[in-house]
């Protein structure tokens, strides 16, 4: 036997009008795990208890699979509510003749079940295409990557065949823009430091159409709300298009408020770095797949040669592998 939470979200327009659908539907033992509000009213994440997935029903090859898959899940980690529909999706795509020993196939045709119910990817080369620069920037707390990710960009560009324009907004401290410098020395793109609304028009009047500029701001203290308004400001300065930035890890809860701060000042799209073998990318995932914003790339390394990765099912995969240190053999 094995066991996962059995979780299912509801909706309504009020509190006590979800209340009373979870409890005609599942029964006065279900539990609230968690609650909040959005667009078309409020929700709430009601449990069950536990949902018993008998291993004896599966193949041989597919129960030892199961076990390593849930636990390995749970390892890297991912929610209650993610886990459930791990064990739904195992009961509903195995059969009695199915072998699950290719395990990273059956992880990334769930990811892309899950890919699905999040909206489009940004359209880069549309953005690209117009009559007028492509302004693109990233925001975050302090140590996110920013500054890193931003160079990681303009690699990926230049491979492209787009020579990118390269701004920064991390005045206050000169060792980003130092950083940024550095790190952009080599490929001989210069960095220009910007202050303020104007020096961005400025830059942006110089630049050709169809030209990608890539900004690097500074750190935000994002439970500040001084700090947040920034992100305001900025999109209203470039007129462009604001990513997030979260190291994968941390606590879910915490996770899930910096992304609701994120959403609030406009902010849909969010790329994750560090996904290395020493954090957990699987509470960055949790939170995205529970919200309605779009993961746009990956970077799991510190070299800028090492461009980020688009968030496809297969490079989430990868990321998980490596920072879970997945074993091989089934248990």
């Amino acid at each position: 036997m094995s066991n996962t939470k059995n979780t299912r979200l509801f909706e309504a327009k009020t509190m006590q009008e979800a209340l009373r659908i979870a409890t005609h539907s599942l029964g006065e033992e279900a539990m609230i795990v968690e609650s909040g509000e959005n667009e078309n009213g409020v929700w709430l994440m009601v449990s069950t208890g536990e949902e018993t997935i008998n291993e004896r029903d599966l193949p041989q090859n597919s129960a030892s699979a199961f076990r390593l898959l849930i636990q390995f899940l749970e390892e890297v980690g991912f929610s209650d509510r993610i886990l459930t529909r791990f064990a739904s999706f195992i009961k509903t795509n195995t059969d009695t003749t199915e072998n699950l020993a290719d395990q990273r196939s059956f992880l990334v045709n769930f990811f892309d079940l899950l890919l699905a119910e999040r909206p489009s990817p940004f359209d880069f080369d549309a953005a690209l295409a117009s009559k007028h620069p492509a302004c693109f920037f990233l925001v975050g707390a302090t140590g996110q990557g920013k500054t890193v990710t931003t160079a990681k960009l303009a690699v990926s560009l230049m491979r492209q065949g787009a020579f990118p324009v390269v701004a920064s907004l991390d005045v206050e401290k000169s060792g980003g823009t130092v950083q940024l410098e550095t790190l952009l020395k080599t490929l001989r793109i210069p960095v220009h430091v910007k202050r303020t609304q104007e020096d961005i028009h400025a830059l942006l009047e110089k630049t050709a159409p169809h030209t990608p500029v890539l900004i690097d701001t500074p750190g935000l203290n994002l439970f500040c709300a001084s700090d947040r308004s920034f992100i305001g400001k900025w999109k209203q300065w470039t007129k462009g298009n604001a990513f997030g930035l979260l190291r994968a890890g941390g606590d879910i809860r915490e996770t899930k408020a910096i992304l609701n701060i994120l959403k609030e000042e406009g902010v849909t799209r969010v790329g994750t770095t560090h996904c290395d073998a020493t954090r957990y990318l699987g509470t960055v995932l949790s939170a995205l797949f529970s919200s309605d914003m779009t993961l746009e790339f990956l970077c799991d390394s510190p070299f800028i040669s090492c461009a980020p990765r688009v968030a496809l099912a297969d490079n989430i995969v990868d990321s998980l592998i490596s920072s879970g240190n997945l074993k091989k053999d089934a248990a």
